[in-house]
């Protein structure tokens, strides 16, 4: 009786992001959170393995049309093999809209909208998990402030707009200014459509950008406390407790709430932001000796 060959699991894209990508996610917010001006990451036999079969298989349907491109593919293999550093990383965010992160499922962007004269709503739900949307109002009207609301529906099932009753649905409400891109975290708990309602004075050909880039936990949480003028190391980010971040995060919402008081908002901020900001008094107190010291107006005094 002939052995017959076990067949070859091909890692689907989905993993890309669950298994590799979100350690790089880790090695680039440990970099940030320690101001490192270069460090580098390497990956593990098994990421490599990982890597190649899901990218550079032939054989895998999903990702094989992407890599016609042979200085992409070039790319990608130098990743594969030499790691990255903090200079790949800046260089990254400055051309990352130049990669194909949308057919990799690491992002949405307009193609993935269905646009007409009554809604703005992705093709297909978004999968679950934390999300940067960056997004940019581009109208001949100059407006220091276009309030916009992204809105998560978790019913799958297609319904009339008309019907749809919008102060039901999940809420990421901000304010752009034309011409400026404009950026803020979104977290779906499960799979939704996604709906864009534009302030009533602009239409949706001065959508100009929209992108929903799918980032992992660990850099979605360092970002909502660094919003909130709080600074962690990768210890302290580490043992959060969940309800921490869960109140954290409720209070990184009302930082764009769009339909408040400004000047309670602004109180908001002083209370929950600027006072974290501020210096202790034995923190200035410390560097007000070092400066002395290093100035010469005192001496240093040696602890024993």
């Amino acid at each position: 009786m002939a052995t017959q060959h076990k067949k070859t699991k091909l890692i689907k894209t989905v993993d890309l992001f669950s298994r590799v990508i979100s350690k790089v996610d880790d090695w680039s917010v440990k970099t940030e959170i320690e101001h490192e001006e270069f460090s580098e990451f390497m990956w593990s036999p098994e990421d490599k393995k990982i890597l190649t079969d899901l990218l550079l298989n032939t054989k895998n349907k999903e990702t094989k049309s992407l890599f016609l491109d042979l200085k992409f593919k070039a790319f990608v293999h130098s990743v594969i093999e030499n790691g990255l550093n903090t200079d790949d990383m800046r260089l990254y965010q400055q051309f990352k809209d130049r990669l194909p992160l949308r057919a990799l499922g690491l992002s949405y962007d307009l193609e993935d909208l269905n646009i007409s004269a009554s809604t703005i709503k992705t093709k297909a739900p978004l999968r679950a998990g934390f999300y940067m949307l960056e997004t940019q109002i581009a109208s001949a009207e100059f407006r220091s402030s276009i309030p916009l609301n992204l809105l998560a529906d978790y019913r799958l099932k297609t319904r009339p707009a008309s019907k749809m009753d919008h102060s039901k649905l999940l809420s990421f409400p901000l304010s752009v200014q034309s011409g400026n891109l404009t950026k803020r975290l979104v977290r779906l708990d499960k799979p939704a459509f996604m709906l864009l309602l534009l302030d009533p004075e602009i239409s949706a050909s001065d959508l100009s950008v929209f992108r929903l880039i799918k980032i992992s936990k660990k850099f979605f949480i360092s970002r909502v406390f660094r919003k909130l003028g709080r600074r962690l190391d990768l210890a302290q980010l580490n043992a959060t407790k969940d309800s921490e971040y869960e109140a954290t995060w409720q209070s990184y919402k009302r930082v764009f709430k769009t339909d408040s008081d400004p000047a309670e908002n602004y109180q908001a901020y002083i209370a929950e932001q600027e006072s974290k900001q501020i210096p202790s008094a034995q923190r200035q107190l410390d560097s007000l000796s070092k400066w002395l010291v290093k100035t010469g107006r005192l001496s240093a005094v040696v602890k024993t």
